[in-house]
């Protein structure tokens, strides 16, 4: 049988533009299907009166993957993205992140009864960083996979420390904070640094990614995807937008193409799926016989925070603007949203009408997104005390939202179950699928 072309990607999200890319480049035919009328997914834009806004926080994270990626695929990592700065804020004190000692001091001066303890967690901290950027960095199984054998080899070259690491891996972040301070302002700012059920491990590289590895792409989220999309086109790649694929047509255990949501067929040898699990198993492969095994696997999952975000378009003056000395404050008013939220401001010190802002805070499903829109604002002139006179538009992301545009299962920033041994107890899916060549 002929093919329309050799591999079809259902998604034109940063994961598909990054599998065309790849594939592009290896001189395959290659066709994108996405359902919106721009690329992106997540990482992508809504156009407002006075620009482009991001539909989420403007800022990726590299994990030892972006940049190889990036330079694997002809991009350069050093033009696209630059460091995103973070600090910390409530009444009476603003602390940015420099570096681990300096956050540590800064909080024992605003702590002072918890001074030993912090002393304490910072060394602590520091050991487990240095110890996850040595068997992580540069990461282990990108792109010539690192043998078991030499990842053991490592931890057990220091086996007290890995021990101690161990101990962390089995321990709730909120359990391993209340065991060492005790001011509940000080437990309230750390636990918020990360996601619920976040083991203790995961919460000292929640560290490393705010001190070292968070990045903000030049021209925001939409202009990252929109050098992908440009690159993958000048490769040869083909792009169909507003193009919905109903589902992906299987045979004999084989996927050999999709099928619009308008009843257009397109035939593949490939076919790549950057749709969510849940979206590409329960919805787009319905008529295949998948076994029951799949299907209770991905019921089992459970994101563990969801986001929602207010995007804002500003005309803030210098004054406000300079209370944001960095791109992202994690802000702790107190009062209207005690639990803390994000503000970030990617545009920098900007006076003009484009000058985008961000509140975002976890969601709670008790509460619904509009009720949370006017908390964030009010929150947020906390800070900026006469925001909401400067505002010019306002756009609310909730998950629902998310869901509805993106097709996305837990909305976006949603960080799953990360409990150390979710994947040996509840499966993965994606790495047996019974689909072949999907």
């Amino acid at each position: 049988m002929t093919c329309d072309c050799d591999v079809v990607i259902v998604g034109g999200g940063i994961g598909g533009l990054t599998a065309g890319l790849y594939l592009a480049r290896a001189k395959q035919r290659v066709l994108i299907c996405e359902q919106r009328a721009d690329p992106g997914g997540f990482l992508t834009a809504t156009p407002g009166p006075a620009g482009r806004l991001d539909v989420r926080l403007p800022c990726i994270c590299s994990q030892g993957v972006v940049f190889p990626v990036l330079a694997e695929l002809g991009l350069a990592g050093g033009r696209l993205l630059r460091p995103a700065d973070w600090q910390l804020a409530a009444p009476g004190f603003q602390l940015k992140f420099e570096h681990l000692a300096q956050v540590v001091q800064g909080l024992q001066v605003v702590f002072p009864q918890e001074a030993v303890a912090l002393e304490e967690y910072g060394k602590l901290l520091h050991g487990a960083i240095n110890w996850l950027k040595e068997l992580f960095l540069p990461h282990p199984f990108l792109h010539t996979p690192v043998p078991w054998t030499e990842l053991v080899s490592k931890v057990l070259r220091k086996p007290a420390l890995a021990a101690k690491m161990t101990g962390l891996l089995s321990t709730a972040t909120a359990r391993f904070l209340q065991r060492r301070f005790s001011d509940p302002d000080l437990l309230r700012l750390l636990g918020s640094l990360g996601y619920p059920r976040m083991p203790a491990l995961l919460h000292a590289g929640m560290w490393y990614l705010f001190l070292e590895d968070y990045w903000l792409p030049e021209g925001g989220l939409y202009g990252f995807t929109q050098a992908f999309t440009r690159s993958f086109l000048a490769a040869g790649g083909a792009l169909l937008v507003n193009s919905e694929v109903d589902k992906i047509l299987v045979r004999q255990n084989r996927a050999y193409g999709v099928e619009l949501a308008g009843g257009r067929l397109i035939t593949a040898k490939h076919v790549i799926s950057a749709a969510d699990f849940n979206t590409t198993y329960q919805s787009l492969l319905r008529d295949a016989a998948l076994p029951a095994v799949f299907h209770r696997r991905l019921r089992s999952r459970r994101p563990s925070a969801s986001y929602v975000t207010v995007c804002l378009m500003t005309s803030m003056p210098e004054r406000l603007l300079q209370k944001l000395n960095t791109l992202h404050t994690f802000w702790f008013p107190a009062a209207h949203l005690p639990q803390g939220m994000i503000i970030s401001a990617p545009a920098g010190r900007s006076g003009s009408a484009g000058q985008p802002l961000y509140l975002s805070c976890q969601y709670n499903a008790q509460e619904s997104p509009a009720m949370l829109q006017p908390r964030l604002l009010r929150a947020a002139e906390d800070l900026l005390p006469g925001l909401q006179q400067h505002i010019s538009y306002a756009e609310l992301w909730s998950p629902a939202r998310y869901a509805r545009e993106f097709g996305a299962f837990g909305g976006a920033s949603a960080g799953w179950d990360l409990h150390p041994f979710h994947i040996v107890t509840k499966g993965f899916p994606g790495w047996n699928s019974p689909v072949r060549n999907l």
